[in-house]
């Protein structure tokens, strides 16, 4: 069977010989461990007889991030610099554009050559592209977010039954274990520290961000932080995943996405965890086709289609129904600003975004429900796109993100989905109701549950019903 590479070079220079380190920039995965991008740069690190160093650049610019999400991650970079500095490997910190930054630390550093992670989303890639066309040196990139290198799909996907048989076919060659390197040589000076990862609030103090978004009352980042959500989940919900998945009134679900979001935990971890639980293989089987071909299908979405952002990337059965229905009147039309606040007087509509508000998350079941309601409370699919995706990025601590970005286009433009019997606005667009959530989970206990989150971050809650 044909193994696919993690490994694409960026650019064709040379390993500098006589060079002072190698470096592994930690970009969109930022973890220790399970990280296949840093055991590459160790490994040749071990074959150049140099030493390891993990740069992570702090880009106060960063497209849509705010207050809430610069918490999430540094939290995770605390616990990262510890687990590296367990194994040895230096971790220096800096500050400023991605491009201009990891080409001056290359340079002063008097680098070998430079590895990092993949990034899927456009700006990510550009980041990548536009220092391996301005560095001397070889620099590689390294599929580790994926359990199957992106690559292995060389086109876009229509749908997960497309992507399924290929996906499951390939998979038993890359669900095993990454084996973890010693390094053989270590830095020996102080490592550069713009930062220190240490400082949460002292960093945040620094940066000149956006404010107006909180951190979350729930969720704290980290490997860690991680690690304790999967053993919860080994222990208790993935028992019963197939049945419960969708009950928000429990929170049920692992909980893991905005960790995968920031690479504060490994799918394949995750992936090899859950397959080797003991559970029975229903539940099993149900939780990886979310965790592995339903997330990679997403990355596939992001990876070949350049317009992942915005309308035209749908497909065209869904731009056409969706036009043809553009007219049709709408029920209710309401600002962004009440839409925001959570403050429609629908209770399941306003308990999920309460629920983004006050933890940075939304069950994932009543997200579906949010997402598509948009389409009867706004004037036009692409405004309904548009306010999805702001609050999603504002808010949620897995946003810009390719599932965020998929997901919306499913629930909106019928991406990945099949035309359903027509209806007034939606057209062929798969229908949901806030009205028939009851039918999927118990809305008062969702309801209890989000007025709970809503006291711990200090935000008005909504009557129960």
């Amino acid at each position: 069977m044909e193994i696919f590479r993690r490994e694409a070079e960026l650019n064709d220079k040379p390993v500098k010989p006589g060079g002072g380190a190698v470096i592994c920039w930690m970009q969109s995965v930022q973890r220790a461990h399970d990280n296949h991008a840093l055991e590459y740069a160790v490994e040749n690190a071990n074959r150049l007889n140099l030493p390891v160093i993990v740069l992570f650049i702090l880009d106060p610019a960063y497209p849509a991030a705010n207050l809430r999400h610069y918490t999430f991650m540094l939290q995770g970079i605390a616990d990262t610099a510890k687990e590296l500095e367990n194994r040895g490997i230096a971790f220096f910190t800096a500050i400023g554009p991605p491009v201009e930054t990891v080409v001056r630390v290359a340079k002063s550093l008097d680098a070998a050559m430079l590895v990092t992670d993949r990034g899927y989303l456009r700006h990510l890639r550009r980041w990548r592209k536009e220092a391996a066309a301005v560095l001397k040196i070889r620099m590689i990139e390294v599929d580790t977010n994926c359990v199957i290198p992106c690559t292995a799909f060389t086109k876009e996907e229509y749908a997960a039954y497309t992507m399924r048989k290929k996906y499951n076919r390939l998979l038993p060659d890359y669900l095993v274990p990454l084996k973890t390197h010693k390094p053989v040589k270590t830095f020996s000076q102080d490592p550069m520290r713009e930062f220190n990862p240490y400082d949460i609030d002292g960093t945040l103090k620094i940066l000149k961000i956006d404010r107006s978004v909180p951190p979350s009352a729930v969720y704290k980042g980290g490997p860690v932080e991680a690690r304790k959500l999967l053993d919860t989940f080994l222990d208790g919900g993935l028992r019963d995943y197939a049945v419960e998945h969708g009950n928000a009134a429990i929170n049920s679900g692992s909980r893991l996405s905005p960790y995968l979001h920031y690479g504060h935990i490994s799918p394949l971890r995750i992936a090899l965890e859950v397959d080797e639980s003991g559970t029975g293989r229903e539940n099993v089987g149900a939780f990886l086709e979310q965790l592995l071909v339903r997330r990679e299908l997403s990355i596939n979405f992001t990876w070949h289609n350049e317009n992942y952002d915005m309308p035209s990337g749908w497909p065209e059965w869904g731009r056409l129904t969706l036009d043809g229905h553009r007219k049709d009147p709408r029920p209710m039309i309401y600002l962004r600003e009440r839409l925001e606040a959570g403050e429609t007087g629908d209770p399941v509509w306003d308990a999920a975004q309460k629920e983004l508000l006050a933890s940075g998350r939304i069950h994932n079941y009543p997200r579906m429900i949010w997402a598509k309601k948009l389409l009867e409370w706004t004037k036009s699919p692409e405004e309904a796109w548009e306010t999805a995706v702001w609050l999603n990025d504002r808010y949620a601590l897995d946003g810009r993100d390719p599932n965020g970005f998929t997901g919306i286009a499913w629930c909106i433009g019928g991406k990945h989905d099949r035309p359903w019997p027509e209806r007034p606005i939606f057209g062929k667009i798969r229908y949901m109701s806030t009205g028939r959530a009851g039918s999927h989970f118990n809305v008062k206990g969702y309801i209890n549950r989000v007025n709970d989150l809503c006291t711990a971050a200090g935000i008005q809650g909504i009557d129960t019903v």
